[in-house]
C-alpha cells in the first residue's frame, strides 16, 4: 500500500477511532454525543466493504459534529496497513513498530523494514551497495506476519520472507540470469499489448472481451498480463512490457456458458459480496473477514477470501452464481 493511498484514506475519513471512542481538538478526555448510522455504506474500489471492529462484529458508521468515524482496525484491515494499541502509551500505532526503543505492544514487536532488508542481504551474500529493490512490505503468510523483500543485484532478482517478529527466513528463491532489466518506462504499451495477443491467437478484436490487461513482474521481468475471452474460450497471455515477445500462454474452457457479466457484483444472476462472506463466516463462525474479492477465474465467477481466527487462517473460493464453495482451506501457525 503506497503512503499516498493511505493519506487519502485517512484524508477521506477525516479521524479515524478505535471502536466506538471519539475526539476533538480538546486536549482532555470528555464524552461527546454522536448518531450511529447504520444506513451508510462504505465501498473500496467499488466494492462494498463491511466495517467490522475488533472482534469481527458488525458496526456501523458514528457521525460526530459532522465528521464521520470508523474503526481503525476495519480501516486498517481494508489498506493493508498493520494497526496496533499500546495502552501504556495510550497510542495507536499505523504500520510498522519501531525496530527499536519505545514502548510497544506486547506480542506485536516487529523487527522493522530496515532490519528485514538486512536479513535479507546477508542470507543472500550481497552488499546493499550492489542492491537494488523492488518491494518491501509487511504481509500475512499462513497466519503469520512477514516482510516481503525483493531485489536484485546484477541479473539475479531475489524474494524473500522474513518472519515479522523474530527475523527468521520463512521462505526465499532467486532466478533469472542473463536477462538484462529494461529502463523502466521504456514499455510497449496496454494496446500494443492487446494487438500482440490478439494476433497470437487468431482472434479479431472484435470478437474478443477483455477482462484483464496489467501490468505485472514475472520472473524478474515485467510483463502484461492480458486476459481475454472469445466465445467459449478464455485466452491467458504474458507479453514482455519491454520487447512484446509472447512470454506465455495457454487457452481454456470450451463448452462452459459464461454466465451474463453484472455492472456490479452484487446484482443480476450473481449471489451478492454480503451473501458471499455470510457463507464464508457461517462455515467460520467468530472468524473475522479480512478479504473478500469478485473474480473470473476459468471463465468461472468467483468470490475469493480469507478469514482469520486467533493463528488459523481460511482461504476459500465460492461461485458467485450457485453460492458452492469451490475450495476451502485452513492454516495454523
Amino acid at each position: 500500500m503506497k503512503k499516498s493511498q493511505i493519506a487519502a484514506a485517512l484524508a477521506l475519513t477525516s479521524c479515524l477511532v478505535i471502536g466506538a471512542a471519539a475526539a476533538n481538538m480538546n486536549s482532555q478526555p470528555h464524552n461527546v454525543t454522536a448518531t450511529f448510522r447504520p444506513d451508510m455504506t462504505l465501498q473500496f474500489n467499488g466494492t462494498p466493504y463491511t466495517i467490522r471492529d475488533t472482534n469481527g462484529d458488525v458496526v456501523s458508521p458514528l457521525v460526530y459534529n459532522g465528521t464521520t468515524y470508523l474503526p481503525l482496525s476495519s480501516l486498517g484491515q481494508m489498506l493493508g496497513v498493520q494497526v496496533s494499541w499500546d495502552g501504556a502509551t495510550q497510542t495507536v500505532i499505523i504500520g510498522n513498530q519501531p525496530a527499536s526503543g519505545g514502548n510497544q505492544p506486547s506480542g506485536s514487536t516487529f523487527i522493522g523494514e530496515a532490519k528485514a532488508k538486512e536479513i535479507a542481504l546477508s542470507h543472500a551474500g550481497v552488499a546493499s551497495s550492489a542492491a537494488t529493490f523492488l518491494q518491501l512490505h509487511l504481509d500475512w503468510e499462513n497466519g503469520r506476519q512477514v516482510y516481503d523483500v525483493e531485489f536484485w543485484s546484477g541479473t539475479t532478482e531475489y524474494d524473500y520472507e522474513i518472519d515479522a517478529i523474530t527475523g527468521d527466513v520463512v521462505s526465499f528463491d532467486q532466478d533469472i540470469e542473463n536477462y538484462t532489466i529494461p529502463p523502466a518506462g521504456n514499455f510497449i504499451g496496454e494496446e500494443k499489448a492487446k494487438e500482440i495477443a490478439l494476433n497470437h491467437a487468431g482472434v479479431a478484436s472484435s470478437a474478443a472481451t477483455f477482462s484483464q490487461v496489467r501490468l505485472d513482474w514475472e520472473n524478474g521481468r515485467q510483463v502484461y498480463d492480458v486476459e481475454f475471452w472469445s466465445g467459449t474460450t478464455e485466452y491467458d497471455y504474458e507479453i514482455d512490457a519491454a520487447t512484446g515477445d509472447v512470454v506465455s500462454f495457454d487457452q481454456d474452457i470450451e463448452n462452459y456458458t459464461i454466465p451474463p457479466a453484472p455492472t456490479q457484483p452484487s446484482t443480476g444472476s450473481y449471489i451478492s459480496r454480503d451473501q458471499a462472506a455470510q457463507l464464508a463466516q457461517n462455515r467460520a463462525p467468530g472468524a473475522v473477514l479480512v478479504k473478500l474479492e469478485f473474480d473470473i477465474d476459468d471463465g468461472r465467477a468467483i468470490y475469493e477470501g480469507e478469514l482469520r481466527q486467533g493463528r488459523t487462517e481460511y482461504e476459500f473460493e465460492i461461485d458467485a452464481v450457485t453460492g458452492e464453495f469451490l475450495q476451502w482451506s485452513q492454516d495454523l501457525d
